[in-house]
C-alpha cells in the first residue's frame, strides 16, 4: 500500500512501477493497474517541485518515513511489498495444467517447485524470544486475506503474541496481487511463516471473482496458511495431504460447484518459537 494524506492506498507493486515509470516526473495516471484497463479522463502533467513543498506530496527515497522538513509521517515500509516466491509459475502454464484430466492432479503436484517450501521472516520483529507469563494467540479464516489491513486495526489482533492464519493469498487477482501475508507482518511489527496450499488455476468461487475481473490474470496464484508471532521462528515445516478432489472439472464442494480447479492438497504448517 501506498501512504498519502493519512490513507494507506493499495496500489501496483513497487518493481512494477519502476519498470513502467520515470519516477521523476508527475503525472496523473493513464492506466488502472487493479482492472488492467485505462483510466478515465486525460492525463495531467503535475508539477513535481511544487507538489514536493506540500506536505504529503514528497517522495520517499526507499525510507520508511516521508517528511519535507516540518512534518514527519512514517509510511508502510517499502521492503515489506517485495514478492518473492519459491513456487513461481506462469499464466500460460497454469492454463495448460487446468486443462488436464482429474488423473493427473497429484502428478502435476508433484513436480510443482517449492511445494513443501516455508516462507519465513525474521527480521520484523527485534525480540528473538516472546516474554511474559502468558502469551495472547488468535486464529481466522482470512478470507484470502483481502482485508487483512482493515483486520490489523483490530485491539485483539494488535494486542497478539501469536496470530494464526487460514486462507491467506499471493498475486492473486481477488486479493489485489498482494503477499498478504508479507503485507499484514509488516503492518504489525511481526515475524511470519506462510506455506503453500493450493496453487490456484481459477479466479475463485463466487464471491472471489466480484473481485477479479475476468480478463485479469492471478501473477502467481498462490493460496496458503500462514502464523505470525513477536518472536522469531524455528523449524519451520509443512504436513500435507494428497490433491484428491481439489483438481477436478466436476461440480462439487471442494471445487466451489465447478469454479475453482487447484493443485497442492490441505496441510498444515508449524514452527517452533522460544519463550521466556
Amino acid at each position: 500500500p501506498y501512504y498519502f494524506a493519512g490513507l494507506y492506498i493499495f496500489g501496483p507493486q513497487k518493481k512494477l512501477v519502476e519498470t513502467r515509470y520515470d519516477m521523476k516526473k508527475c503525472v496523473t495516471p493513464t492506466w488502472n493497474h487493479r482492472l488492467e484497463r485505462p483510466a478515465r479522463g486525460k492525463p495531467l502533467i503535475l508539477d513535481c517541485s511544487v507538489m514536493g513543498r506540500k506536505f504529503p506530496f514528497v517522495q520517499d527515497g526507499g525510507q520508511d518515513f516521508i517528511s519535507n522538513g516540518e512534518n514527519t509521517q512514517a509510511i508502510f515500509p517499502s521492503r515489506g511489498t517485495i514478492v518473492n516466491v519459491a513456487t513461481a509459475t506462469t499464466a500460460k502454464q497454469r492454463e495448460t495444467w487446468f486443462m488436464q484430466t482429474d488423473d493427473m492432479g497429484q502428478d502435476l503436484t508433484d513436480g510443482l517447485v517449492g511445494l513443501d517450501h516455508v516462507d519465513v521472516d525474521n527480521s520484523i520483529s527485534p525480540h528473538k524470544e516472546c516474554k511474559g507469563s502468558s502469551l495472547k494467540i488468535i486464529e481466522f479464516n482470512a478470507e484470502r486475506g483481502r482485508w487483512w489491513l482493515e483486520v490489523s486495526t483490530l485491539d485483539e489482533v494488535r494486542q497478539a503474541d501469536v496470530i494464526i492464519l487460514n486462507e491467506m493469498d499471493i498475486g492473486m487477482a481477488r486479493s489485489d496481487q498482494q503477499h498478504t501475508v508479507r503485507q499484514m507482518a509488516y503492518f504489525l511489527g511481526m515475524n511470519y511463516a506462510w506455506g503453500l496450499e493450493f496453487l490456484e488455476l481459477t479466479r475463485g468461487d463466487e464471491s472471489d471473482r466480484v473481485f477479479a475481473p475476468e480478463h485479469l490474470p492471478n501473477f502467481h496464484g498462490l493460496h496458503g496458511n500462514a502464523f505470525l508471532t513477536r518472536c522469531e521462528i524455528s523449524d519451520a515445516a509443512i504436513f500435507r495431504d494428497k490433491i484428491g478432489g481439489y483438481f477436478s472439472d466436476k461440480p462439487s464442494f471442494v471445487t466451489a460447484n465447478g469454479l475453482e480447479k487447484r493443485l497442492g492438497g490441505r496441510m498444515g504448517v508449524f514452527g517452533r518459537i522460544h519463550i521466556n
